[in-house]
């Protein structure tokens, strides 16, 4: 949910009447598709990238070796 929020990248649903309802919207509306996969692309190429991974995996480390 998170993700989605920050990400501005998908839709969020809380039963099948609702997914039925985005899935239609979506399907109907090419520019929110585009949109949102441009959003959601921009977002991952942001927080998700090799250097950022060696970056947490780094701290994690670290701290691991402060708690010996």
């Amino acid at each position: 949910v998170e993700h989605v929020n920050l990400s501005g990248g998908g839709l969020l649903y809380g039963d099948p009447a609702e997914l039925e309802s985005e899935a239609s919207r979506l399907l109907s509306s090419p520019r929110l598709r585009r949109r949102m996969g441009d959003s959601g692309r921009r977002y991952v190429r942001s927080h998700f990238n090799w250097e950022r991974v060696i970056q947490s995996i780094r701290c994690t480390l670290v701290e691991l070796a402060r708690k010996q």
